[in-house]
């Protein structure tokens, strides 16, 4: 279990170390092409759920998160044996630090910085952050254990 606490602080610190880098040098709105036609950081603040929903419910998007983070942490405790089922055990870890990466945000920032935006075809997708990005890879991992 130290193993698995010791992954999440990881990734909630590389979360947190950039979106910190994005407020402190990238000015809101602005934007900075790393991979023409294809990767971009910019610096957007988001009070609401992806893309903007529900923008100021911020005590919903704070008792939801802690209330996931909870419940996920007494599953990865009862369930988490890397060796047994190691795609349940990563994505719950994913999911745990996603969730614990935009609730810090929203606690001390009162906002959460995206700032990553990937074009595929010409068109570019809503801008996001690490933790998102974990959330969604967490729940990528459940859906493929499901399958096989």
């Amino acid at each position: 279990m130290l193993t698995y606490f010791m992954i999440i602080c990881l990734l909630v610190f590389l979360d947190q170390l950039t979106k910190h880098l994005i407020v402190i040098h990238l000015e809101e709105g602005k934007y900075k092409v790393i991979i023409p036609r294809f990767f971009k950081i910019t610096s957007v603040r988001n009070q609401g759920a992806a893309m903007g929903i529900l923008s100021g419910q911020r005590v919903l998007f704070t008792i939801i998160p802690t209330l996931a983070i909870l419940v996920l942490s007494y599953i990865l405790y009862l369930e988490g044996n890397f060796f047994k089922n190691p795609i349940f055990t990563v994505s719950i870890i994913l999911l745990i630090s996603g969730a614990l990466g935009n609730l810090l945000c929203r606690l001390f920032r009162k906002e959460v910085v995206d700032f990553l935006i990937f074009s595929l075809f010409g068109y570019d997708s809503p801008v996001f952050n690490l933790a998102d990005l974990f959330i969604g890879f967490g729940m990528l991992g459940f859906v493929f254990r499901e399958i096989i």
